[in-house]
């Protein structure tokens, strides 16, 4: 499996720190991690805006957000963020440049029951335990993945539950589009930049905060 990385710059690096309100780099450990993600959170949307510009006048080359460098630098010009694949590829490079042992995964949203793997995510090992901090689902702190364990984290909107079932994590939350509860299944902890990529291209033809058109069970 490949372990290439886009590692920010340093002047990048410093610009994003600076813009999500931390005046230096967080050490890589469980603090660190809470509190770079946590920043994350409150400052980098989950959105689609870009991907719909992009597609809409069907421009070319690859969509926004798939390298770290772009997405941050649309960032830190227009504010916008970015879906799944973008937004947590970004995250991964963020973290990996400040020295967390970041992997990029695969997840789905079980938005039907028969739906492939649809959505990318970020997870980090520290200590021997492994925490998701996911770009989209935004659950405000690091949610740890133990064996044997349900984890909670009492967020006021999204009501966050993990559980581990047949030996994979289910991750229960409340999106704004389903407040009755969504599931997302951890299908792989590990895979590379050219899976995320690949899988970024393949939802080219659609985006799911499109109002007014239906989910089909492809890439988030």
């Amino acid at each position: 499996m490949s372990t290439r990385t886009e590692a920010l710059s340093p002047d990048l690096l410093e610009r994003v720190l600076s813009r999500l309100g931390l005046s230096a780099a967080p050490a890589p450990d469980l603090n660190g991690l809470k509190t770079v993600y946590a920043a994350w959170c409150r400052g980098v949307p989950f959105d689609n805006i870009r991907k719909l510009i992009h597609v809409q006048t069907q421009t070319q080359g690859v969509l926004p957000g798939d390298s770290a460098q772009e997405f941050f630098e649309a960032w830190l010009k227009y504010k916008t963020g970015g879906t799944c694949w973008a937004g947590n590829g970004a995250l991964h490079s963020l973290l990996v440049t400040l020295g967390f042992a970041a992997q990029r995964g695969v997840a789905t949203m079980l938005v039907a029951p028969s739906v492939p793997p649809n959505h990318g995510t970020v997870s980090v090992g520290l200590d021997g335990v492994r925490y998701l901090v996911d770009a989209s689902i935004l659950h405000s702190e690091p949610l740890p993945l133990e064996e044997g364990k349900a984890i909670t984290i009492a967020h006021p909107a999204w009501g966050v539950r993990c559980v581990q079932q047949h030996h994979r994590w289910h991750i229960t939350f409340r999106p704004m589009h389903v407040p009755t509860g969504l599931e997302c299944r951890i299908e792989q902890l590990a895979t590379t930049r050219e899976d995320f990529h690949e899988r970024h291209e393949q939802t080219r033809a659609w985006s799911p905060l499109q109002l007014r058109t239906p989910c089909p069970p492809h890439s988030r």
